[in-house]
């Protein structure tokens, strides 16, 4: 499939279907609790408050407890250290996005993806390297699709990603050993979205 220039996603009350180059793929979607989601993916690395230290491994649910469990509630606990230096934040980053987050018309869709940040503060680029989603009780594997490709502003320690979709990341933080941002996103029907990224 290709996310970067044909793919036509839509969200319609009860199923999501994501269409591309010839090729449909329907999924029920229901309200998926992060509790209950089901770990893919394993990591011998380390781990930091849970977390595993590992962006060469796909991401996985429980890379984001520390965002579901917490932050998406709560808001950036105190005492982290803020991250305004762009050259510290190039680079891969575990990814989730999160479409329909407050359930009003399909339930939530989460989506696990690895994104890299390139280039300099004026003239760089974010990639979306596509894992697989989970749309109520199916995990939908999305390594064979084409990376997006999104061009990069950077503005007072904020990510702005502009292109097939739009990303706005407004907090990069440091915590504990490792390095967090969150933000929000809008696809082109409109779509809007939470973000959270994490890595050592």
């Amino acid at each position: 499939m290709n996310k970067n220039r044909s793919e036509v996603k839509k969200i319609v009350a009860n199923t999501v279907w994501v269409a591309a180059a010839g090729v449909i793929i329907f999924a029920p979607c229901t309200v998926l609790p992060a509790a209950q989601a089901q770990q893919v993916h394993t990591s011998k690395k380390p781990a930091v408050n849970g977390i595993r230290l590992s962006t060469a491994e796909r991401p996985s649910i429980e890379d984001f407890k520390w965002y579901l469990d917490d932050v998406e509630k709560n808001g950036v606990p105190k005492g982290v250290t803020r991250e305004t230096d762009f050259d510290n934040l190039a680079a891969k980053w575990k990814c989730l996005f999160i479409y329909d987050p407050e359930a009003k018309d399909t339930g939530r869709l989460y989506d696990f993806l690895t994104l890299t940040l390139s280039g300099a503060e004026g003239n760089g680029a974010v990639t979306l390297d596509w894992s697989h989603m989970f749309a109520g009780d199916e995990d939908i594997d999305e390594t064979r699709m084409e990376d997006t490709v999104l061009n990069m502003k950077w503005k007072n320690g904020t990510l702005y990603g502009y292109g097939p979709m739009n990303l706005s990341i407004k907090q990069f933080y440091s915590h504990n050993g490792a390095q967090y941002a969150v933000g929000t996103l809008t696809l082109p029907d409109g779509t809007e979205g939470l973000v959270a990224m994490t890595r050592p």
